[in-house]
């Protein structure tokens, strides 16, 4: 199952509660990244038991959003076994396997991207597979997980997104580009530091413009947006009162 209500109130709390966990996870994660020697190894296979973690990351999130926010769970909360029950349901095993696809050609897309924007053709093949599946984990992989693959077909096709919990991730896409762009600017550098080897600091940047494409929806939604502090609707609401 997928998310398909439009801005109510039960999608702004899935929108708000994604945003500030993956805002919380991911900026921890950029922290001790680059705190640590992890950092050198983003361009190689090494790097892949740290795509772990944000897949569990991804897989508790939507296991929660569907424990809270199942319409269902109403009538189900005096059973034991009531909150796995609507996760059994809504595991579909055709679906899985159809977003791992995505997930490969999302990879496939970033790594034609990478070599478009100036990566080497005839060398450095692994980095920029390492580089494109991990852009790729951090913009195919939770919006086909969270808003299923026709979500992703419309999003490819430049159609509008559903609602507000479907723009997070066109967002989230945008931003994660543009960071991993600003990240390449520092490999030509003469500074002569491990860190500026490709695809290190792209694929940095686009960790921070992953975080930066939350913190903008959160902003734009939860703070200046129609329902926000300083929405419109809340202070006619205040008005009124």
């Amino acid at each position: 199952m997928v998310f398909i209500w439009n801005d109510s109130q039960v999608t702004r709390q899935i929108t708000l509660v994604y945003c500030l966990s993956s805002c919380a996870v991911l900026s921890l994660m950029a922290l001790l990244t680059f705190a640590s020697d992890a950092l050198l190894i983003a361009g190689s296979t090494r790097a892949l038991p740290l795509f772990i973690p944000l897949v569990l990351f991804e897989l508790i999130k939507w296991a929660v959003h569907h424990i809270m926010y199942d319409r269902d769970l109403k009538t189900k909360k005096s059973h034991r076994f009531g909150n796995l029950s609507v996760i059994y349901r809504h595991i579909d095993v055709v679906e899985s396997v159809k977003g791992i696809i995505i997930f490969c050609l999302g990879t496939i897309f970033f790594y034609v991207v990478a070599v478009l924007f100036g990566a080497e053709i005839l060398s450095k093949h692994e980095e920029t597979l390492m580089f494109g599946a991990f852009t790729s984990l951090l913009t195919i992989f939770p919006m086909t997980l969270h808003t299923g693959r026709q979500a992703v077909m419309k999003f490819m096709a430049n159609q509008p997104a559903l609602n507000m919990f479907h723009k997070l991730f066109y967002r989230t896409f945008q931003f994660t580009l543009v960071g991993a762009w600003v990240g390449a600017a520092f490999i030509p550098l003469d500074w002569e530091r491990p860190w500026q080897a490709w695809p290190i600091t792209c694929s940095f940047g686009a960790l921070i413009g992953n975080i930066m494409g939350y913190l903008f929806v959160l902003v734009q939604h939860f703070v200046f947006g129609a329902h926000g502090v300083f929405g419109k609707k809340k202070k006619l609401k205040q008005y009124n009162s």
